[in-house]
């Protein structure tokens, strides 16, 4: 009976599957290092954020570049209408007086003495009266002898000379007939001047003489801003009805860059924009500048606020949860300690069932080994038996998905087939 259930248990012996066989099967590859590459994850987040951030900030900057441009079209459409209404108002309360003036005191005729500023009959115009106080002298240039004659003030020699040499060109190149009337602005001899003259034809329709007055175009203040309630700066829908000096100042140059005036009220030129009246008219350039704090209540919706601050408190949020997440990372794939003996252990692999690198010193493995996977031979496998028992039963799982249970036996541990 002894010898059968010998045999019987040797028979069964050789059914047995040491625990030891299984786990300390080679992995079939080594390890991926997972840590790295949620690293490389995280730092690619950081960047698609910056790149985010980036890109939002220069749609503000676009958008911002837009508006800035629409400002500066209301500003030229600004200054485009104040030139409009100058125009208007100086050439009918300004030059056509004088021309008509001239034409009925006869001073086109050569043996007709030139009749002085305040000699010359009023006009029906409301600032007749003002052309005549701030007009110097007149003068009649004989285009064919070259002959000037002046009547009033006398002119410098530095303005009879410019006029000598500025009027037959002036009236050959910009004088138009149809418009019976036209103007030179300059500063000459330091002294602002305003050259208002009509050409005078003769019976073969030939230009004769060159017949005008000099003006202080200093005294056209009034008006710039003539008419202002029925042409205002930019349209009534527009604005909500807001006066000229609410919305815009002005300044007037001449073709030579002298100041002639400045609105009372003035702004920074942040949105400006320049024109010039028309060259029969003196040329006189124009620069408007828009209220910078009105100016944004002309765009749909205002000036796009800058949203930098938020983009950068953003990013360095999102920087710092980065590095939070890289730090725990990190300690999280430092090595472990082994719950056994407390040394220095390596994470458990659940495709083997025990720790795919080198697991515990050699305390805990006496043979110096220290792992499930250490090439052991037949004798030193007694010696480890103790640190299977310890560090490597718990991870049975992947056996028993193979088809192993559990069964007691003395010490190590035995799987056996079902």
């Amino acid at each position: 009976m002894r010898g059968v259930s010998e045999n019987g248990q040797s028979a069964r012996l050789r059914g047995l599957v040491h625990f030891s066989k299984v786990l300390m099967k080679p992995a079939s590859r080594p390890p991926r290092p997972r840590g790295l590459f949620i690293a490389a994850l995280l730092l690619l987040t950081l960047a698609l954020a910056g790149a985010i951030a980036l890109q939002a900030y220069r749609t503000f900057l676009g958008h911002k570049a837009t508006a800035e441009r629409v400002l500066r079209d209301y500003a030229r459409i600004a200054a485009g209408r104040f030139v409009q209404r100058a125009n208007m108002n100086v050439y009918y309360s300004a030059f056509y007086p004088v021309q008509d003036a001239l034409s009925r005191a006869k001073a086109g005729q050569p043996e007709m003495p030139l009749p002085a500023p305040g000699h010359l009959p009023a006009g029906s115009e409301h600032h007749t009266a003002d052309f005549r106080t701030l007009a110097r002298y007149t003068f009649r240039y004989d285009l064919k002898s070259g002959r000037l004659e002046t009547a009033g003030e006398t002119p410098s020699a530095a303005a009879r000379r410019w006029l000598l040499d500025t009027l037959p060109v002036h009236s050959r190149t910009v004088y138009e007939p149809k418009e019976r009337v036209a103007s030179i602005v300059r500063s000459v001899d330091g002294v602002p001047r305003a050259i208002v003259y009509t050409v005078v034809m003769d019976k073969a329709g030939a230009p004769r003489l060159v017949l005008g007055l000099e003006e202080d175009p200093r005294g056209f203040e009034g008006l710039y801003a003539a008419e202002a309630d029925r042409f205002p700066l930019l349209p009534r829908p527009l604005t909500g009805g807001v006066v000229d000096d609410s919305l815009g100042s002005a300044v007037v140059t001449g073709a030579d860059g002298v100041e002639l005036y400045r609105s009372p009220v003035q702004y920074a030129p942040t949105f400006a924009a320049r024109d010039s009246m028309e060259p029969i008219l003196g040329g006189m350039r124009v620069q408007i500048a828009l209220r910078p704090d009105f100016a944004p209540t002309l765009v749909i919706g205002g000036m796009p606020r800058s949203n930098l601050p938020m983009l950068l408190s953003l990013l360095a949020l999102t920087a710092g949860l980065v590095v939070a997440a890289l730090l725990q990372l990190a300690r999280e794939n430092e090595p472990t300690s082994c719950p056994a003996c407390r040394t220095s252990c390596a994470r458990p692999s659940r495709r083997s069932g025990c720790f795919p690198r080198r697991c515990c010193s050699a305390a805990c493995a006496p043979t110096g080994s220290g792992c499930a996977h250490s090439r052991s031979s037949t004798r030193k496998r007694a010696a480890s038996r103790t640190w299977f028992k310890t560090c490597c039963i718990s991870h049975a799982p992947s056996a028993r998905s193979r088809g192993y249970h559990w069964q007691r036996r003395r010490s190590p541990r035995w799987y056996v087939r079902p």
